[in-house]
């Protein structure tokens, strides 16, 4: 592998600082055309009632059920899940 060759040094006087500049065009009419946002009847986020939609919609309501059986342990229901029978008499 052979090492690159020598480059000649550069002139630091030839290169100037970079200045940033912004330039804003203007926009044409076709492009105003397109920012601006079609209307249709689809609720806002301003229009839109958030108390009435909550109202509106129905909410889950989960029940849990405990046996109130006191003889009754969790071996014993095991047991009846897999015989398909009453254990306790």
């Amino acid at each position: 592998m052979e090492t690159p060759s020598h480059y000649n040094p550069l002139e630091l006087d030839k290169i100037k600082n970079r200045t940033l500049a912004t330039k804003i065009a203007k926009p044409s009419a076709h492009e105003e055309e397109k920012r601006k946002p079609v209307r249709n009847n689809d609720p806002s986020p301003h229009t839109y009632r958030n108390e009435e939609a909550l109202d509106k919609i129905s909410a889950s309501v989960v029940k849990y059920a405990f046996s109130k059986n006191k003889q009754e342990s969790f071996i014993d229901k095991a047991l009846k899940k897999v015989s398909g029978r009453n254990t306790m008499p």
